[in-house]
């Protein structure tokens, strides 16, 4: 598991630490650190009639989707320097 600086990461370091993570937690998460939104991918969207179902009844396919989603953003985020995100506005944070 990735435990170190993300400016330094490799592609495999990121990709086990996206693995490893909730989708649900990392999305989210993901979005605030990088200030990339585009991580919030619709086909993820939680359906509030589907919280009690195993993974908010999202597909294998849909989960795999966000995973990709967090590493693509993670691994542009390390390659520009890892540099700090900026505040997010009101909307950012609805979003997420």
């Amino acid at each position: 598991m990735f435990e170190g600086d993300l400016a330094h990461a490799t592609d495999d370091e990121l990709r086990a630490a996206v693995d490893a993570a909730d989708v649900f937690s990392l999305l989210p998460a993901v979005a605030h650190l990088t200030g990339d939104l585009s991580v919030l991918v619709p086909e993820c969207r939680v359906d509030p009639a589907m919280l009690i179902q195993p993974d908010l009844g999202l597909t294998e396919e849909q989960l795999e989707a966000g995973r990709r989603a967090a590493f693509e953003s993670l691994r542009r985020h390390r390659d520009a320097g890892a540099p700090p995100a900026p505040p997010p506005t009101p909307d950012a944070l609805r979003q997420m």
